[in-house]
């Protein structure tokens, strides 16, 4: 569709009026106009005097600040009324913002503001990034030291002589260059006349206001895609006609157009375009060579090589007067022309760099003069002489031209200032690589300079050579390109990123797409991405996963910044690189406060209003009204009162454009109460047990509540007061993934850094930092060293001396919640969460060794073999004799100040101990027996040095130092050496708080391999008999509970051995860590289930007298009970836990407990199945002893009771389960060794008394295997009837009413072959 007419005359109008008076300026356009005409023109560096009397003194004060959030500086600053009043004597009159400095991932580029300006010098030496015009730029790529931009004076008109004129108010003529825009099918092929046409219907001068108006416009050229042309007394000078090609006839030394659109060049007014006219060979006098260079622009050097030269002394000085006068124009640089002899000149001309471009472009210069009226106009009139040297009389051969052009490229390398030493391998290889290239395709080619800066590496060179063309030039720059590419990698910039949103709240999910290259690039086949985000990598292991087919995609990326933010996505084939950027605007998360004038209100009130408000640009509204605003009022008439009844009312943020699917909101709640008894300025009033709030400082989220007592008083108070900032990032940390952890951490860090004290004097923000680490490091990845250094930045900072009033008031706070509560265990302190977050992330960084070092903390990560020993940070030595396995990875972390942070209480809770040494944590990847550390005492006056361990389970989950596992070595010359051992003990199974010394590990392996070969042994007898004892149904019943018993508990042994060997790395998350411990799970449970199915078929066959269920009956319940009750309790089990990571411990791999209490799962069915099968071996003995008192004969070898009820526990005891029991004392008492000692001995040797009770000392079994054995080797079969000490046989016989007892007889029968 064709734009309205008025659209051309916005275009210029909008430059003046609309982009200045925006919603957040309401200074009015030619405010502007008249303070830039009243400005003293002798002012430098932003300072101005004003007329004032004679007993004022004006000021100037230049201040420089670091922000993080400057689109927040500038609001304050557009907020500020001018002038502002100090006091009775000051007042602050002007505020300018001259230098504008930030990052750009790649560099700093420092911007200057409105009438500001960097010299020309400083454009050349740091490089400008934007036009340089009037030798003047307003953009440089770099941060120079102690410069800023200075008051920009190019249109101000000065003077060198004596004394100052001051004139009457006269118009100021001021012309500005406009650059258009448009789609080109809306215009004709001769843009020139379709704009002009357009424009025609405006009446000049246009009246902007009083002291403004445009007066006329020309068009100076217009591009379509291939042409640019020039129009009404402007032209092409005759070099561009030349080096582009002229599409229309040159006429003199002009061409009105062109067949390229040079970048930044424009037609010229045809009274200024120079003479082309090549000059004959003279007689010269040649004066020292000059040569100019402007990065990015070619300049053509016409010279007279002389051939035979004559000297002649001369005594000529001609003199150059140089006048200033006030500009014209603001174009583009001009042309400059510099003449020392009719035999040379030097002429700069535009680059040679043609972009073609989808649109029309039509530029105007001037396009717009305009009036205004100023206070004061100053004309200056200065003079320069120049003197020459003697001149030398030269005879010279026809002229030569040669043309220098810069060009530049970006290589993926870390920038080095030693690059640009010409020694340098670097060097030598970029500057021969140019040289072969230009030299390739024009044997006249040589390389002038060639630097190297910033920005990655930037190379920026210049080459010169006779009669070169543009295309030249690029096969020229291709040829270096490619062969560059052998050697370094190249960035080469592509288009823009494409966001799914290009405007969105903090957190709220993006998906970011960098498209695959142009087929006309050649980039091949995609090998590798790398994503940046506001300067910070995403880890290299997650990215590869967002690659598909050529295209990276960050899918539901949630940002963590505010504002602009930059990023970068790096598509690599071999060295070849796309580099495409993109930035998006991040708003902040709403901050609705709803308030009220107090929240207990009183029976009989009439009515009570609530406001509702948030920060602009935002707007609320309460959830029944229809009233939106940035503060909004809502009155509730109370028309029922009971006393202890709320009612609450919620106030709702209402969605932008850009958020239509987010929903924000806030809840105040008023109480009804018939009478008060507290009342406080701070807390406001309330009845008995009222929780009063008061708010926190503006800088703050939470609330200060404190409770109303007994006395009329509020106490209790506490302060839950957290930085905004911290509280946003503590939001956002709870949705982390991969991919965001990076970005996160860095703004994490930079928040830390910057709010340093007020986070270190805040308890609460405190504790929300440490919150926000535990759920970092519950993110289950791969953490490389950019983002640790971030992680030990944030942790140097909480550890600092200034924190310490803080963590001692957190570490009191936990003690008492901990002291107060009836829970077994649970995980309260702060401090210990800290610790135990750093350690976690320890055991999950990223395979390469690394050392970071940041204030307070000191990390390496190596990999050693078999031993390793070395010093750190010269104050902590680490030693491990020996090692087992290969090749392993150590980190360690040395902290010169957590004693600020964690309280040195030991295992008697006791506090008069002191840290004397730096807090060293130690992960490795692999099994360390022992470690020894030396330390170095920070106090050689305190005495008797113990070697602790903190201990994140004692008291309760609150965690102290303790002693267990670690002794003292030696203390000499103020050196200490501890000794440590921790291994991993079969008693973690029933407590969470196994003690960690070496007996229990010793006696856990050596009891699980004794039971797992006894288990193995008790399976082939099983295989061996299990022909003959089919011939009887109670007989097999029991053989199918054993095999299934003993084949449960070995499988369940060998994954408890696989989990203990990869417990060591403190990787919870890791797969293998939670398959192991689901099987552990399971086949316990199944063991359980199983000796439950046996107990129970035992008392069955004792009471069941009749009759009753089929034997395949029987085993179907078995297998449903001991396979089936256990898979359905482990996967439930997984799946409430395993989505909030809250399935297994973070130091071993078994069933949490501190989070999530996972480990019931396992305690209450064990323990369960231990009470119901002791219950049933009481009922069992009542039998036996029933039996024997009514019998009046005995069995040979039975003859006394307590030898019976002794065969009868030995046998069914391992059968049954019992020795579980003793998890009961575990977790009653968990500091007593004996009771962990006792439970290790006796349920790690579990399989070997199954073996020796259940089946070797049944004398059946042994008579079965001995004529299985006869029938192998002989060949022939005999039964046998001798006697068996089954109690299964014992129960056939007295249960079902067959047995028979002979008195006196020394031989048995028993009923039932087994």
């Amino acid at each position: 569709m064709e734009p309205p007419k008025a659209a051309y005359v916005v275009g210029i109008l909008v430059l003046f009026c609309c982009f200045l008076q925006q919603q957040e300026y309401t200074e009015p356009v030619k405010s502007l106009f008249e303070k830039l005409m009243s400005k003293n023109p002798f002012s430098a560096h932003g300072r101005e005097k004003r007329e004032t009397n004679q007993t004022s003194i004006d000021y100037n004060i230049e201040v420089y600040l670091s922000l993080s959030d400057l689109e927040h500086f500038r609001r304050i600053l557009s907020n500020i009324s001018i002038p502002v009043s100090i006091n009775d004597t000051g007042v602050v009159t002007n505020i300018n913002v001259t230098t504008e400095c930030s990052s750009n991932l790649t560099e700093y580029q420092c911007t200057c503001n409105n009438n500001y300006a960097w010299s020309y010098n400083q454009c050349i030496s740091y490089g400008a990034c934007d036009a340089i015009i009037g030798d003047k730029c307003g953009c440089i790529k770099a941060l120079p030291t102690d410069q800023f931009c200075q008051l920009n004076t190019t249109q101000t008109v000065m003077s060198t002589t004596p004394g100052l004129t001051t004139t009457p108010p006269v118009p100021v003529y001021i012309d500005v260059d406009i650059d258009l825009r448009f789609s080109a099918p809306i215009l004709s092929s001769n843009i020139i006349d379709e704009v002009k046409r357009r424009l025609g219907v405006v009446a000049f001068p246009y009246s902007i206001s009083p002291l403004l108006e445009i007066l006329n416009f020309n068009i100076t050229t217009g591009c379509n895609n291939t042409q640019c042309q020039c129009g009404d007394q402007f032209a092409w000078s005759c070099d561009k006609c030349q080096l582009y090609g002229a599409c229309d006839n040159i006429s003199g030394t002009t061409c009105s157009c062109i067949n390229a659109i040079p970048e930044g060049e424009f037609c010229e007014p045809i009274s200024n375009v120079p003479s082309c006219s090549t000059p004959p060979p003279v007689t010269t006098a040649e004066l020292p060579s000059t040569t100019l260079s402007t990065l990015g622009t070619p300049i053509t050097v016409t010279t007279a090589p002389p051939t035979t030269a004559t000297t002649e002394p001369s005594t000529t000085e001609p003199s150059t007067t140089v006048t200033t006068a006030p500009p014209t124009t603001a174009t583009a640089k001009p042309s400059t022309t510099v003449s020392t002899s009719p035999s040379t000149t030097v002429a700069a001309t535009p680059s040679t760099s043609v972009t073609a471009t989808p649109s029309a472009t039509v530029t105007s210069t001037p396009s717009a003069t305009v009036k205004a009226t100023p206070s004061t106009t100053v004309t200056t009139a200065p003079s320069t002489t120049v003197t020459t040297a003697p001149s030398t009389t030269v005879t010279t051969a026809p002229s030569t031209t040669v043309t220098r052009t810069t060009l530049k490229f970006t290589m993926d390398l870390e920038y080095k200032e030693e690059y640009n030493a010409q020694s340098n391998t670097v060097y030598q290889t970029i500057f021969d690589t140019i040289g072969t290239s230009c030299r390739t395709i024009v044997n006249t080619c040589s390389v002038d300079s060639l630097t190297f800066s910033s920005g990655s590496t930037v190379a920026t060179f210049t080459i010169s050579a006779a009669s070169i063309n543009s295309s030249q030039i690029q096969q020229i720059n291709d040829g270096i390109i490619n062969g560059v590419l052998t050697k370094y990698p190249i960035i080469i910039d592509g288009d823009s990123l494409q966001f799914s949103t290009n405007k969105t709240i903090v957190g709220t999910p993006v998906d970011i797409t960098c498209q695959r290259p142009d087929q006309s690039l050649n980039f091949g086949q995609i090998e590798a991405v790398t994503w940046t985000i506001d300067g910070a990598a995403l880890n290299a292991e997650t990215t590869p996963g967002t690659l598909n087919n050529g295209t990276s995609k960050l899918t539901g990326f949630r940002f963590s910044q505010t504002g602009q933010v930059p990023c970068v996505c790096l598509l690599r084939v071999g060295n070849k690189i796309l580099r495409r950027k993109g930035t998006i605007d991040i708003m902040p998360k709403p901050e609705i406060k709803v308030t009220t004038l107090r929240d207990v209100v009183l029976c009989g009130t009439q009515a009570v209003t609530l406001t509702c408000s948030v920060q602009s640009p935002y707007k609320v509204k309460f959830e029944n009204s229809e009233t939106a605003g940035q503060t909004v009022q809502y009155t509730y008439p109370v028309t029922s009162c009971v006393d202890g009844t709320t009612q609450s009312f919620k106030c709702q943020w209402v969605p932008e454009s850009y958020g239509k699917d987010l929903q924000y909101s806030q809840a105040a709640t008023l109480r009804f109460a018939n009478q008060i008894l507290c009342s406080n300025t701070t807390f406001g009033d309330g009845p008995l047990g009222y929780i009063g709030r008061a708010d926190c400082d503006k800088d703050k989220t939470g609330e200060i509540t404190a409770e109303c007592m007994a006395n009329a008083k509020y106490e209790n108070v506490q302060d839950r007061c957290v930085l905004k900032e911290i509280q946003n990032l503590l939001d956002l940390s709870v949705n982390l993934t991969p991919v965001d952890l990076p970005p996160f951490l860095k703004k994490l860090s930079d928040v830390t850094k910057n709010t340093s004290a007020e986070i270190n004097q805040s308890p609460a923000t405190i504790g929300a930092v440490v919150k926000i680490l535990d759920n970092v490091a519950n993110v289950n990845t791969k953490v490389d060293q950019l983002s640790m250094t971030f992680v030990l930045e944030t942790a140097g900072i909480l550890t600092r001396d200034d924190s310490k009033n803080s963590w001692n008031f957190l570490n009191n706070n936990d003690t008492k919640t901990v002291t107060n509560t009836t829970s077994l265990a649970t995980s309260n302190s702060r401090s210990s969460l800290f610790l135990d977050s750093l350690e976690r992330l320890s055991g999950s960084l990223s395979n390469n060794s690394f050392v970071i070092n940041v204030p307070s903390v000191l990390l390496n990560k190596t990999t050693f073999t078999n031993n390793f020993n070395f010093d750190f940070n010269s104050s902590v030595a680490v030693d491990i004799p020996q090692s087992v396995g290969g090749n392993k990875s150590l980190t360690v972390i040395v902290f010169s100040s957590m004693d600020n942070v964690l309280p040195p209480r030991d295992q008697a809770n006791s506090s008069v101990n002191l840290i004397n040494g730096q807090v060293t944590l130690i992960r490795s990847s692999g099994k360390i027996n022992n470690i020894s550390l030396t330390f170095d005492v920070l106090n050689d006056t305190l005495s008797s040095p113990k070697c602790v361990y903190w201990n994140f389970s004692l008291f309760n989950g609150l965690g102290g130092w303790d002693t267990e596992g670690c002794f003292l070595v030696y203390n000499e010359n103020g050196t200490v050496s501890c000794s440590c051992n921790h291994l991993t003990s079969f008693s973690i199974l029933m407590s969470p708080f196994a003690p960690d010394i070496p007996e229990l590990a010793y006696i856990t392996y050596v009891g699980i391999a004794l039971s797992m070969i006894s288990l193995v042994i008790c399976l082939i007898i099983e295989a061996i008999i299990w022909h003959r004892v089919r011939k009887n149904s109670t007989s097999w019943l029991r053989h199918v509970s054993i095999l299934n018993i003993a084949l449960s508990l070995l499988i369940a042994d060998i994954w408890f051995i696989i989990a203990a060997n990869i417990s060591d790395p403190g990787r919870q998350n890791a797969p293998a860590c939670t398959a192991a411990t689901f099987f552990i799970h399971f086949f316990y449970l199944a063991m359980f289930f199983w000796m439950l199915s046996s107990a129970l078929l035992l008392v069955y066959r004792t009471l069941s007298v009749f009759g009753g269920l089929s034997d395949l009956a029987l085993l179907g319940i078995g297998f449903a009970l001991g396979y089936g009750a256990p898979l359905i309790i482990a996967s439930i089990t997984i799946a409430i836990t395993a989505g909030p990571k809250q399935y297994i411990q973070k130091e071993v791999c078994w069933l949490n407990w501190f989070e999530s209490k996972a480990l019931l799962a396992f305690v209450i069915p064990a323990l369960s199945i231990v009470c119901i099968n002791l219950i049933i071996l009481a009922v069992i003995l009542y039998k036996i002893l029933r039996r024997r008192v009514g019998s009046n004969s005995t069995q040979e070898g039975e003859k006394h009771v307590l030898m019976v009820i002794a065969k009868s526990l030995a046998v069914l005891t391992p059968i049954f389960g019992l020795t579980w029991g003793l998890g009961i004392g575990t977790m009653v008492d968990p500091r007593n060794k004996g009771v962990h000692i006792a439970f290790a001995f006796f349920n790690s040797l579990q399989g070997f008394f199954i073996l020796v009770f259940g089946v070797l000392l049944d004398k059946k079994v042994l008579q079965d295997l001995r004529a299985t054995s006869q029938s192998i080797f002989s060949g022939t079969k005999s039964t046998s009837g001798g006697n068996s000490s089954s109690i299964f046989g014992f129960l056939k016989r007295n249960g079902r009413g067959g047995g028979i007892s002979n008195s006196g007889s020394s031989t048995g029968h028993s009923f039932g072959n087994t």
